[in-house]
């Protein structure tokens, strides 16, 4: 829906036609009202030859949808275009009618339309573009749908993606990540930790981003034996800074019975490998049953121009479901190890932490730890926040240029 205002008003140095262009959202319903006002226009009372005019033109939105618009200054003695502005305005009264796109599972039985979401420009023109996950597809086939960005952006899928078979599980977790071949577009990864048909092998499907991306998997990971459920968490990140994204794994159920649990990272590069993960982080043995790898997130923790990466293992220990959680710092192809490099366990047995994510809340440019443990006391929920920092914070290091320093005071003393 098109809205035009027309409104004159005359300054001293010549006259002007300011015209509102405003447009709803598309699919506009009959509940939905679109009304956008020009509720001020205020000039100066005079001025002198050649000095610039300020216009100040007050726009209230009045309807019950978020709308976007565009005022136009047009001198009328020549019909030229002097300045525009563009901005958008939250509805009035939200109402629950302030939704701008809507996205709708297909119909035909439970799919879980949106259990899983993530978001990134894979085609690279600028705008995200999201990724919804219905697992349940199909006899649980899943099924991926990814919808590209724009403005405005629309709800009719661009790309779906199929799992293999019944059971699968294809799309329970997957993430648009980093670039991993090196074609400057983000790739996405979709796990299947089910796969193959009910034995829980588990495969996980790498896409390469493109501009015209397709739904063709480029590269497949797949458990190395059946209850492994490989592809339950999945990420793109680039974990030794070598401008390759790097792709991580989980496999919780590693070494059935015990659910050791493991993660595998494969180093980034124009034709990656899969046959043989470059660096395997591995749960705690024994009685631990930690489910080590259900959830899996990448950041910088300790802001030394590598990634890190925190791992959950929410059934730790034997199965108490106290939990714990580890971060692994990066490092470059040699000198990343295999050991945690901190441990972070559940308050109480039940815990369950098995959400975790990465994100610098304080602004002291480390990354932060955030636990979620939906099942802390009989489900009441709990979320633990660890501010990040060096990753050894009892020393530091002072370095300097002396001779500038020397050059500018008389004397260093240590005091």
């Amino acid at each position: 829906m098109k809205r035009i205002f027309l409104i004159t008003l005359v300054v001293i140095l010549s006259a002007f036609v300011i015209t509102a262009d405003a447009y709803a959202a598309r699919n506009s319903k009959a509940e939905e009202s679109h009304d956008i006002a020009i509720t001020n226009i205020s000039e100066p009372s005079s001025c002198v030859q050649g000095d610039g005019v300020p216009v100040v033109v007050k726009v209230a939105n009045q309807g019950n949808c978020r709308e976007s618009f565009i005022i136009r200054l047009t001198d009328v003695n020549d019909g030229k275009e002097i300045g525009t502005k563009s901005a958008k305005l939250s509805a009035k009264d939200q109402g629950g009618k302030d939704v701008d796109v809507t996205f709708t599972g297909e119909t035909g039985g439970k799919q879980y339309f949106g259990d899983w979401l993530d978001v990134g420009d894979v085609n690279g023109d600028g705008y995200d573009d999201l990724l919804v996950s219905a697992a349940s597809y199909n006899n649980e086939q899943g099924r991926v749908y990814l919808y590209y960005g724009g403005d405005p952006m629309d709800n009719t899928c661009d790309l779906t993606f199929d799992g293999e078979n019944a059971n699968d599980w294809f799309g329970r977790k997957a993430a648009i990540g980093g670039d991993v071949n090196g074609d400057n577009y983000p790739d996405l990864i979709i796990g299947a930790r089910r796969y193959l048909g009910g034995q829980e092998k588990g495969r996980a499907y790498l896409f390469y981003g493109g501009n015209q991306m397709d739904n063709i998997c480029d590269k497949t990971f797949t458990g190395v034996s059946n209850k492994n459920r490989l592809g339950e968490a999945v990420a793109i990140f680039d974990v030794d800074n070598n401008g390759f994204a790097d792709v991580v794994i989980g496999a919780w159920g590693y070494n059935a019975g015990s659910n050791q649990g493991r993660v595998y990272t494969y180093w980034g590069e124009a034709d990656i490998h899969v046959t043989v993960a470059d660096k395997t982080f591995t749960g705690k043995p024994g009685n631990a049953r930690a489910a080590f790898g259900n959830f899996i997130c990448g950041g910088y923790v300790n802001n030394d121009n590598y990634g890190d990466l925190l791992i959950a293992g929410f059934n730790y220990y034997n199965g108490d479901q106290r939990g714990q959680a580890y971060i692994y710092y990066g490092g470059t192809k040699t000198s990343m190890d295999e050991a945690a490099d901190r441990t972070f366990t559940g308050e109480s047995p039940g815990s369950q932490p098995n959400r975790v994510t990465l994100g610098d809340v304080n602004n002291d440019c480390y990354d932060d730890v955030i636990i979620g443990g939906y099942a802390y006391n009989n489900g009441q929920g709990r979320v633990w926040l660890y501010f990040g920092g060096p990753g050894d914070s009892t020393k530091v290091t002072f370095d300097w240029e002396l001779p500038r320093l020397l050059a500018a005071s008389t004397s260093l003393r240590q005091r």
